[in-house]
């Protein structure tokens, strides 16, 4: 599967200004559990909890309550499968398992050392004394050997441990939110009218609607869409048409999927451009619909007839009047992509016979043979030939290129070296078309993988800062950033500084002058809900 790189959210939210150092706030808390052999009541510090079944000796190991030394941690959650007799608990956003018939212990998927053996009694599991350190330790928290203590002469069990939860490390660049910048300037008043809002270019977006009932993993069905302008002005409207998904084809064009089986492309206008109950219909790219049908992929013009014969495994959209192509071979048993290129008339300009491409850009697109990656033209002649271990989209006549000793270049289009870049790890684009790249542990790494902490170059070989990390998002030199405190987002400008005033918990980046921005709220019935509004650049 072709990979595309995108920034992690985790990396937008290091973005910011440049205080003097790195700061530290918060402090970590010392908690002490207290509990003794033969009563219900266990003690958080100096705070009394009363538990619903007696903590006991086996085996010579103190046994505790799962579920009630569980809840009263961190509020952690517990989900119990009697069949199995298997024990699911989240503490702290970590997964901890535990098998009571084979005695085993995992956290977030590791298995831990176990000492004595799990126990059900009155209806109720228990954990040897012992184990908490490890699965604690597993969860984030600082526990010490010394720090699980047992009284033999009192028979009673103690569990220190210390909760650095509250404690904030600020990188020395990441942003401040300091409340400065014009206010927001809304189009569509925040709302919990609606369940989500895309924003899909032009000033027009998608809204939906779930049925009351609706929860993770139920079906589609019995969603409403709407289509609407950048005021939350209903321009279509689909609630009760045996509508099954609306969404965003591009270039002003909307799929919808109707539960019959069948799938419409039409317009913003809710013109219908064709209907079909045999393809999948996906993006319009420069007047082509890429669709498919029987697992082969193809191309129609916006009246629903065929620009290219379905022959090929994978099709993808255009750019600059080509679009990727790949038929599989089978080698080794296993199906093997092989990439060329077609015209928007569907002609074949270069055959499929590469091991990997990348779109067009700037007029060349990169490719790979057995030999390393090189460059061909539109024509299919190649520029450069395979020659690098890597090879990224040429940029204003520049792109980076890693030769096979390890060493990033830019180059020019010629293939002379203009600037030397970095060395060691290798490296890949920051975005597609991108001016920068990034460094990383591993060659595969690409989309939904965690740049966390990997460093970013352009084209002069600097380091960037966060700063300008962020900006590479940058849409009319705004931003999205994150407050490390309040873990809200907010919108800064090129320098870096908050440039709108208010704060969300949820924000896109502006696109053709608009964002959509999210609030949390708490209900009159105190049910937890989300507001949906639209802002302007």
């Amino acid at each position: 599967m072709k990979k595309k790189v995108c920034l992690a959210m985790s990396l937008l939210m290091l973005a910011g200004t440049v205080p003097a150092q790195a700061e530290t706030i918060g402090e970590a808390e010392q908690i002490t559990f207290t509990a003794k052999v033969g009563t219900k009541e266990l003690y958080r510090n100096q705070s009394r909890i009363s538990l619903d079944a007696a903590i006991y000796i086996k085996d010579g190991y103190a046994m505790l309550p799962l579920r009630a030394f569980l809840t009263s941690i961190d509020n952690g959650t517990m989900h119990w499968e009697k069949e199995t007799k298997l024990a699911w608990m989240m503490l702290r956003g970590n997964t901890v398992a535990c098998d009571i018939e084979k005695n085993s212990i995992t956290v977030n998927g590791e298995p831990i050392e176990v000492s004595g053996r799990m126990d059900i009694r009155d209806g109720r599991i228990f954990v040897p004394l012992r184990n908490w350190k490890n699965i604690l330790n597993g969860c984030g928290y600082t526990v010490a050997d010394t720090d699980i203590i047992w009284d033999a002469e009192e028979k009673t069990a103690t569990v220190q441990l210390l909760d650095d939860s509250k404690v904030i490390e600020i990188p020395a660049d990441a942003p401040r939110m300091t409340g400065e910048g014009r206010k927001a300037s809304y189009t569509m008043p925040l709302s919990s009218e609606y369940d989500e809002i895309e924003n899909i270019g032009d000033g027009y977006f998608i809204a939906t609607k779930f049925p009351e009932a609706a929860g993770i993993g139920l079906s589609m069905l019995g969603k409403a869409y709407y289509l609407l302008d950048s005021k939350g002005k209903r321009l279509l409207s689909y609630e009760k048409d045996g509508i099954e998904y609306l969404g965003n084809a591009g270039e002003g064009y909307l799929r919808v999927e109707y539960e019959n089986g069948e799938t419409a492309l039409i317009d913003r206008n809710g013109k219908e451009q064709f209907r079909t109950a045999e393809y999948s219909i996906y993006q319009v790219s420069e007047g082509r619909v890429r669709v498919s049908n029987r697992g082969k992929m193809g191309f129609w013009d916006l009246q629903g007839n065929e620009i290219t014969p379905f022959l090929y495994d994978t099709v993808l959209i255009f750019s600059e009047g080509m679009a990727e192509v790949a038929i599989y071979e089978e080698i080794g048993g296993k199906p093997v992509p092989r990439y060329g290129f077609i015209d928007r008339d569907g002609n074949e300009v270069v055959s499929p016979k590469y091991i990997e491409s990348r779109d067009f850009h700037d007029g060349v697109a990169a490719v790979q043979t057995a030999d390393g990656w090189g460059y061909i033209d539109k024509t299919g002649k190649e520029m450069l030939v395979p020659q690098y271990a890597w090879a990224g989209d040429f940029t204003d006549g520049k792109a980076f290129v890693t030769e096979q000793n390890g060493k990033t270049w830019l180059i020019d289009k010629s293939g002379k070296k203009v600037q030397f870049i970095t060395e060691g790890l290798p490296v890949i684009q920051a975005r597609e078309n991108s001016s920068a790249v990034i460094q990383v542990p591993l060659a595969d790494w690409g989309y939904g993988d965690d740049m966390t902490g990997c460093p970013y170059y352009n084209q002069k070989g600097e380091k960037l800062n966060l700063t300008e990390i962020a900006l590479l998002d940058a849409v009319d030199g705004i931003a999205v950033a994150y407050d490390w405190v309040t873990h809200k987002r907010f919108y800064i400008d090129e320098s870096g500084k908050q440039c709108i005033a208010d704060s969300f918990d949820g924000v896109d980046a502006f696109l053709d002058g608009y964002a959509v921005v999210q609030k949390a709220i708490t209900g009159a019935d105190g049910k937890e809900d989300v507001e949906w509004g639209i802002i302007k650049r």
